[in-house]
């Protein structure tokens, strides 16, 4: 299935950083790499520096790579960026491609902060995305309106039932 899905090939380099007797490590991964042809790179789980793992995956020319959330976090850890939360969240981005080209992208506040906010558009998107799974299309759409509408409003009750 893995196979097909994620488009595998005999030039697939696949690396695996958890324990073997995991699943997401042998079957999900390491198996139908190797039954197309391609090649598995391994590396032990114990005292994980994701540096040497990235270092190791750009060496072997790794196309695909199984992190578990607490080396994607440890990846995603930066320094500069850490120290300005809780005051601004702000992320970076930094994808070396295999030519050389480096690609950045500093994001200094979510869409969404007071320095950045949403159009009305956009929060009536993302109000209908939350709402809608709680109360009904309809009970968000009236939810909705009222909301907007509420300086004009004399009962506030609406609120505590959050029906719309």
């Amino acid at each position: 299935m893995q196979i097909m899905e994620w488009g595998l090939t005999s030039q697939t380099v696949t690396m695996v950083t958890g324990p073997m007797y995991h699943i997401g490590a042998l079957e999900n991964y390491a198996l139908p790499t190797l039954a197309v042809g391609g090649r598995v790179v391994v590396l032990r789980s114990r005292n994980f520096s994701i540096r040497q793992t990235l270092e190791i995956a750009s060496k072997q020319q790794v196309t695909d790579i199984l992190l578990f959330p607490s080396m994607i976090y440890q990846m995603l850890q930066d320094p500069e960026i850490d120290k300005l939360f809780p005051r601004q969240r702000a992320a970076r981005l930094r994808i070396e491609l295999r030519d050389g080209t480096v690609l950045q992208r500093l994001q200094p506040h979510r869409v969404g902060d007071p320095d950045l906010p949403l159009s009305d558009r956009q929060l009536n998107a993302k109000f209908n995305e939350l709402a809608t799974p709680v109360i009904g299309e309809a009970g968000a759409h009236r939810l909705l309106g009222k909301l907007w509408a509420l300086e004009r409003e004399s009962d506030l009750a609406f609120t505590r039932t959050l029906q719309g």
